[in-house]
């Protein structure tokens, strides 16, 4: 099965879903990848817990902590 995010078969393209940086653009994902032998994709799927395996997205940490921030000082919670 297909899904809406996938184009005759072909993953969509693996970033992050704010900011749509790639995992090998990311210093943060790039330095831990080293550390687990993994590539920063490999890492990202294996190890980071927001990623998506339906979107193939995940968001980054500094996205990530932004809208934590951002939900703080509007003392409000922000569904991703």
């Amino acid at each position: 099965m297909v899904s809406k995010h996938q184009i005759k078969g072909e993953r969509a393209m693996l970033c992050c879903k704010v900011c749509k940086k790639e995992p090998h653009k990311i210093g943060e994902y790039i330095r831990e990848s080293r550390e687990y032998g993994l590539t920063p994709e490999e890492f990202v799927i294996r190890e980071d817990g927001t990623y998506n395996k339906i979107t193939n997205k995940f968001i980054c940490t500094a996205c990530y902590c932004k809208q934590e921030l951002t939900n703080l000082i509007n003392g409000g919670f922000k569904k991703w």
